[in-house]
C-alpha cells in the first residue's frame, strides 16, 4: 500500500471518474479520516488551479470513499465537500442543505468539531440568499468551538465569511472588527506557531485584507479599498491563483468606477469576467455584469444600461433570486437609466422595487441610494417638497454611517433645492460642504457637480467673476475625467455636462472676452476627434498582443457573417430604391423572412459593438495612467489665407451666436442673438419636410410635367425658407465678413445639418455659394491646423492615383457604374472597380495608398448606431467603423451617395458618423451629402467637378463650379440636386 502522501498525489492526478474509483478500490486501507480531511483540502486547491471540472471529479469520488469506509465522520467530510461544490456552482441553497447534514453526521460522529466546521461555506450561502440574521448566529456559534479546539485557520476562514454579511446589513464598523479579529489572529498564530502552513496563511490574509477594502469601499473611502486590495491581489498573484486575482480585480474596478478611472475599471472588469466565465464562476460574473452597468451609467450610456440590466434580471428570476441584494442593485441601476431616458414613471416603479427588497434584507445603507435617486427624480420634475423630503431620509443614514460621497450627493441635491427657493445662503453653504466631501473622498464627479451648483448660485446673484472661475473648474474636472474614458467613450461622457460648457462661454460672452469664449467653444467641440489626432492615438481594431487574437478573429466571423445577411437584403430591396442613392435597413415584421434578416444583421451588430469596445477598452493605456497634455483649444489663425475667413457658429442657452476668425484680424470677433434654437430648429425642420417631399415626388409614379411642377413648387418654397435663414445666420455678420472670398463654416449642435451654401440672399436673389469663391466646412475649429497640415503633405507622404468604385445594387442606381467610369477616365493611374469587383475588401486593399477615392453607389446614416452608417458595395457594406481602422493618405474622399455628410450629435457637438472616420483615417477633404440624392444629377455634378479639379482649381472651387452649373438647368434648380454634398476639411489644391 502506497504512503499516505503518494496515495493522495495519486488520487489528486487521476482524470476520470473510473480512475478514481479503481484507486480507491485498490487503497481503502487508505480511506483514513487524516486522508479524507486532506482530500477536502486539495478538491479546493483543485478547483482554484485546474478549474470547476477537475475539482467536481474529486468532490464526486470523496463521496465514494466515504461509501467504502462506512464512517459517519467521512460522511460528514464528503457532505461538507458536495456543499462547497454546489455553492461554488451556485447552487446556495442545495448547498445549505449538504452543510447541515454534514453538521449532523459529524456529532452523530462525536465530533464537536467537524460539526462546526461544516458551518463556515455555510455563512457564504446564506449570505448569497439574503439570511443574514442567521448567518450571524452559526458564525458566532461555530466560533468559540473552533477556536477552543485550536482550529484557528477555521476561524479565520469564518470570519472570512463573516465580514460580509455585516457589511450588507449596514454594519460596517462590525464588520472591519470582524476582519481585524481575523487578521489579528492569523498574525499571532504566524508568529507564534507553525500550526497553519505559510501559503495558507498568506491566502487568509488576502481575503480578509479584500473584505476590508470592500467595507470601506462602502463607506466611499475609495482610496484607502484601493491601497488594501492592491496589496491582497499582489499575494493572489504570487501564490497563482487566477480566480482569486480576477475576484480582486473585480473589486480594483469598482473603487476606480467612483475615483473617476473609468477605462481602467471597464478594463479590470472585462479581463475578470473571462475568467469566471472560463471558471463558471456564476456569482462573480454576476458581480462583474453588476459593476459593468454601473459603469455605463457613470458614461451615459443608458439604453445599453437599460438593456444589460433586464438581462440580468431575468437571469436572477430564473435562478430563483428575483429578491436578492443583486436583483437591488441591478433595480437600482435601471432606475437610474429610465430617469435619464425620460421615462420617470418606469424609473420610480424599479427604485420602488429596489426600496422594497432592500427593506426585506434590512440593508438600510444601501437603500439610501434609490431613495436618494427618487429625489433626484422628483427634483428634475420640480416636485421639490418630495424631493427634499427622500433626500433628507436618505442624508440621515448616510450620516449615520459616516458615507461621505453619498452624503454629498444628498448635499448637492438640498443645495439645489435652497437654489430654487432662492435660499442662497443656505443652498451655498450645502453645496461647499459636499465639493470639500467629494475631495475628501477623491470622487471627481462629485467635485463637478458641487462647483457646478455653486457657479448657478454666484450666477443668480450677480457674481459673474466668482461664477466664471467656478464653471471653469468645474471643466478642468470633466476634462480629468473625460481623460480616464477610452476615446470612443468620451462623447457619450460629456452629454450632460454641456451645462458647464455654456455656463462659461455664456460669462465670457456677457464680459465680451470674445477670444476666451471660443476658446472655451473649442474645449468643448469634436474633442475626442481632436485628441485622437492630436495625440496619434491608435484605436484602430487589431491584433497588438495574444490576447487580441482570439476578439479580433471573432470580429472579423462576425463582420464577415453580417455582410453576407446585408447582400441578401439589398438583393431584396434592389427594386425599392428608386432612383436616390439611399440603401435603408428595411424594418419588417418579425415574422416575415425580411424581418428575420434584420433581426439576424441587428444582432450580429450587437455582438461587432460589444468586441469592438472590448478592444477599445482593453487598449486604451493612454485613459489610465498616461497624464496626456489635453491639446490645444485655440484655432491656429496662420492656416488661413489672407482671403479666407472662418466663421464658427454655437448655440448657448438657447442663442444662437457666430464668432468671426481670421488672419488680418487680431481679434476673434463675435456676433450675437442671430436667432433662436426654438427658431431656428422650426426653420430647419420645414427644410427636411422639404427636402423630403422632393424625394417622394421623384419616386410617385407620376408624368414628367406633374413632377416638374411640384418641384418647381418645393423650390419656391425651399427659398422662402432660406431666405430666412440667410438673414438670420448669415446678414448680421456681413460686416465682418467684408473683402473675403473664400469662406470656411464651423457649425454647431442642429446646425451641422444645414447646408450653408444654399442659404439665399433675398437682396441680390443670390445663393450663398454665388457670393463666396469656395464654401467648405469643418467639424470643429481646431481640426484647421490638422486638415491644412494633411493638405500641404510632402509627395513622399501623398498617396499616389486613384481609387474608384461604382455599385448599381441590381440597376437600382444605374448612373453609378457610368458616374464612376467616367470619374476613373478622368483621373491618373485609376483602379476603377464596377459592381462584382467593388466589394469592402477591396476598398480596404487599396484605399491607404491613393490620393483620390471615390465612392458611387448606394448610402445610409444610422441615427441608431453611426458607426453603422455605411456605403453598399458588393458583397456587403463598407461601414464607418471599418473606415476607422483604415489609415488613409487620401487628399480627397467623395461619397458619391445618400446622407454621407450625417451624423448623430453626441456630448461635445461629436458628429459620429463616415465623415469623422474618415477624418482619423488621415483623409485631407471629404465630399459628402447631407440628404438623399437624385442618381442622374449627382452624376452629371460628379462629372463636372473633376473636370474642374483637372483644370488646376482648388477643391472648394471645383465643387462651387459643379454645383452652379448644375444649378443653371431648370429641372435642377431646387437645392435638393445641387446642394447636397459638401466639402469638409482642406480646400485647397488636390
Amino acid at each position: 500500500m502506497p504512503d499516505a502522501n503518494t496515495f493522495l498525489e495519486q488520487w489528486e492526478q487521476c482524470s476520470t471518474a473510473a480512475e478514481l474509483r479503481a484507486l480507491l478500490d485498490a487503497h481503502q486501507q487508505a480511506i483514513t479520516t487524516e486522508a479524507m480531511q486532506e482530500m477536502k483540502k486539495r478538491a479546493s486547491r483543485v478547483k482554484e488551479r485546474a478549474g470547476l471540472a477537475c475539482a467536481l471529479l474529486l468532490v464526486d469520488s470523496m463521496c465514494y470513499a466515504a461509501e467504502l469506509s462506512q464512517k459517519p465522520l467521512h460522511k460528514a467530510l464528503a457532505l461538507m465537500t458536495q456543499g462547497n461544490a454546489a455553492r461554488w456552482q451556485g447552487h446556495h441553497r442545495e448547498a445549505i442543505g449538504l452543510y447541515d447534514e454534514a453538521r449532523d453526521m459529524a456529532l452523530i460522529a462525536g465530533s464537536e468539531l467537524e460539526a462546526a466546521r461544516s458551518q463556515v461555506g455555510k455563512i457564504f450561502a446564506l449570505g448569497v440568499i439574503t439570511e443574514y440574521e442567521e448567518a450571524i448566529r452559526v458564525g458566532e456559534t461555530a466560533r468559540p468551538v473552533l477556536l477552543a479546539h485550536a482550529q484557528t485557520e477555521a476561524a479565520i476562514g469564518l470570519d472570512v465569511n463573516l465580514g460580509p454579511i455585516h457589511w450588507r446589513l449596514g454594519h460596517y464598523e462590525q464588520a472591519l472588527e470582524v476582519y481585524n479579529r481575523g487578521l489579528a489572529l492569523l498574525a499571532q498564530v504566524v508568529a507564534q506557531t507553525n500550526q497553519i502552513p505559510p501559503r495558507t496563511a498568506r491566502l487568509l490574509q488576502a481575503s480578509l485584507m479584500h473584505n476590508s477594502a470592500l467595507v470601506l469601499a462602502e463607506q466611499n473611502r475609495y482610496r484607502e479599498a484601493l491601497e488594501k486590495d492592491n496589496a491582497a491581489l499582489q499575494i493572489q498573484r504570487e501564490l497563482g491563483n487566477t480566480i482569486e486575482v480576477a475576484k480582486h480585480q473585480e473589486s480594483i474596478a469598482f473603487y476606480n468606477l467612483h475615483l473617476g478611472q473609468y477605462n481602467k475599471a471597464l478594463r479590470l472588469l472585462d479581463e475578470a469576467r473571462e475568467v469566471f466565465v472560463a471558471n463558471n464562476e456564476k456569482d462573480y460574473i454576476l458581480f462583474c455584469d453588476l459593476y459593468i452597468i454601473q459603469c455605463h451609467n457613470a458614461l451615459n450610456r443608458f439604453d445599453l444600461v437599460a438593456e444589460r440590466s433586464r438581462e440580468v434580471l431575468n437571469y436572477l428570476w430564473i435562478d430563483g433570486r428575483e429578491a436578492t441584494f443583486e436583483a437591488g442593485r441591478v433595480h437600482h441601476h435601471l432606475g437610474v437609466a429610465l430617469t435619464k431616458l425620460g421615462h420617470p414613471i418606469d424609473a420610480l416603479a424599479s427604485f420602488e422595487q429596489c426600496r422594497r427588497i432592500f427593506a426585506a434584507i434590512t440593508t438600510a445603507t444601501i437603500a439610501a441610494n434609490p431613495l436618494l435617486d427618487q429625489a433626484e427624480l422628483h427634483f428634475g420634475q420640480q416636485e421639490y417638497a418630495e424631493a427634499e423630503r427622500l433626500c433628507q431620509q436618505a442624508a440621515a443614514i448616510f450620516q449615520e454611517k459616516g458615507v461621505l460621497a453619498d452624503g454629498a450627493r444628498c448635499a448637492i441635491l438640498l443645495s439645489k433645492v435652497r437654489l430654487a427657493q432662492k435660499d442662497y445662503a443656505a443652498a451655498e453653504i450645502l453645496a461647499k460642504q459636499a465639493e470639500l466631501d467629494g475631495q475628501t473622498a477623491h470622487t471627481p464627479l462629485i467635485v463637478y457637480q458641487a462647483l457646478l451648483v455653486q457657479a448657478d448660485i454666484a450666477e443668480q446673484q450677480g457674481q459673474m467673476v466668482r461664477a466664471l472661475e467656478l464653471y471653469r473648474a468645474g471643466l478642468e474636472a470633466v476634462e480629468e475625467m473625460r481623460g480616464r474614458v477610452a476615446a470612443e467613450g468620451r462623447a457619450s461622457f460629456v452629454e450632460d455636462k454641456e451645462i458647464a460648457f455654456q455656463g462659461a462661454v455664456a460669462l465670457s460672452l456677457e464680459a465680451q472676452s470674445w477670444s476666451e469664449a471660443l476658446e472655451l467653444v473649442e474645449r468643448g467641440k469634436s474633442r475626442s476627434l481632436v485628441e485622437l489626432l492630436a495625440g496619434e492615438l491608435d484605436i484602430r481594431v487589431r491584433v497588438r498582443d495574444e490576447n487580441d487574437r482570439e476578439t479580433v478573429v471573432e470580429l472579423e466571423q462576425y463582420r464577415a457573417q453580417r455582410n453576407e445577411l446585408i447582400s441578401q437584403l439589398a438583393n431584396w430591396n434592389s427594386n425599392l430604391f428608386l432612383n436616390t442613392r439611399d440603401a435603408p435597413l428595411l424594418e419588417a415584421s418579425p415574422e416575415s423572412a425580411r424581418g428575420k434578416l434584420v433581426e439576424q444583421v441587428r444582432d450580429y451588430e450587437r455582438r461587432i459593438r460589444a468586441l469592438v469596445e472590448k478592444l477599445q477598452v482593453r487598449n486604451a493605456a493612454y485613459a489610465e495612467d498616461l497624464a496626456l497634455q489635453p491639446p490645444s483649444a485655440k484655432i491656429d489663425v496662420s492656416c488661413l489665407d489672407a482671403d479666407t475667413v472662418l466663421v464658427e457658429y454655437y448655440i448657448c442657452r438657447g442663442e444662437v451666436l457666430a464668432f468671426i476668425v481670421s488672419s488680418k484680424q487680431s481679434e476673434v470677433q463675435a456676433v450675437r442673438s442671430l436667432a433662436t434654437e426654438r427658431g431656428l430648429n422650426q426653420l430647419l425642420s420645414f427644410l427636411r419636410i422639404n427636402l423630403a417631399g422632393v424625394t417622394r415626388t421623384l419616386a410617385e409614379p407620376i408624368s414628367a410635367i406633374s413632377k416638374a411642377e411640384r418641384i418647381k413648387s418645393a423650390n419656391n418654397n425651399a427659398r422662402g425658407l432660406l431666405q430666412k435663414l440667410y438673414r438670420q445666420l448669415i446678414a448680421p455678420l456681413s460686416e465682418h465678413l467684408a473683402g473675403y472670398r473664400k469662406l470656411i463654416i464651423v457649425p454647431h449642435g442642429l446646425l451641422h445639418y444645414l447646408p450653408f451654401h444654399a442659404l439665399l440672399n433675398e437682396k441680390n436673389n443670390q445663393y450663398l455659394l454665388q457670393e463666396w469663391e469656395e464654401v467648405s466646412y469643418l467639424p470643429s475649429g481646431s481640426l484647421l491646423s490638422f486638415c491644412h497640415k494633411r493638405g500641404q503633405r510632402p509627395e513622399i507622404e501623398r498617396g499616389r492615383g486613384a481609387l474608384v468604385m461604382g455599385n448599381s445594387s441590381n440597376q437600382s442606381l444605374p448612373h453609378c457604374p457610368e458616374e464612376a467610369r467616367r470619374v476613373a477616365g478622368m483621373l491618373d493611374e485609376a483602379r476603377l472597380y464596377l459592381e462584382e469587383a467593388a466589394t469592402p475588401a477591396q476598398f480596404v486593399s487599396d484605399a491607404s495608398q491613393c490620393r483620390v477615392i471615390h465612392l458611387a453607389t448606394h448610402g445610409k446614416f444610422r441615427q441608431d448606431d453611426p458607426l453603422f452608417s455605411s456605403l453598399l458595395l458588393h458583397g456587403g457594406e463598407l461601414t464607418a467603423q471599418d473606415l476607422f481602422n483604415c489609415e488613409l493618405k487620401a487628399s480627397l474622399v467623395t461619397f458619391s451617395a445618400c446622407e454621407t455628410g450625417l451624423g448623430k450629435l453626441g456630448g461635445g457637438d461629436e458628429l459620429l458618423g463616415l465623415s469623422r472616420a474618415c477624418l482619423y483615417a488621415g483623409a485631407s477633404s471629404l465630399v459628402m451629402s447631407l440628404w438623399q440624392v437624385e442618381d442622374e444629377s449627382v452624376a452629371r455634378l460628379m462629372q463636372n467637378f473633376y473636370a474642374a479639379l483637372l483644370k488646376g482649381q482648388r477643391k472648394g472651387a471645383a465643387l462651387r463650379e459643379a454645383q452652379l452649373e448644375l444649378l443653371q438647368d431648370e429641372l435642377h434648380r431646387h437645392p435638393f440636386f445641387w446642394a447636397p454634398f459638401t466639402l469638409i476639411g482642406h480646400s485647397g489644391l488636390l
